[in-house]
């Protein structure tokens, strides 16, 4: 399970929390952590701005394939116009 290490009053941490909630992933919110913002992943530490919107661009990623497999749709390629 995704953890979030939250600071409260922080725009960046709100922003996290948010984007979290809208990619549709079990997560849980931990408030007022020494290490916040943070997010926690299978004993990984993510820190840092950079590094914290990078994870949620690849979560992002990976979700959107999950969820084109495990519908029953055709999609193209975005790289070569085929269909996959």
């Amino acid at each position: 399970m995704i953890v979030f290490h939250h600071k409260a009053g922080d725009p960046f941490s709100e922003e996290v929390a948010q984007s979290l909630k809208e990619l549709v992933v079990a997560h849980k919110l931990l408030e007022g952590s020494g290490q916040a913002p943070a997010i926690e992943e299978d004993h990984t530490l993510v820190q840092g701005e950079a590094a914290i919107r990078a994870y949620l661009h690849e979560l992002s990623l990976e979700l959107t394939h999950i969820r084109e497999i495990q519908s029953d749709a055709c999609y193209l390629d975005p790289e070569t116009g085929e269909m996959c």
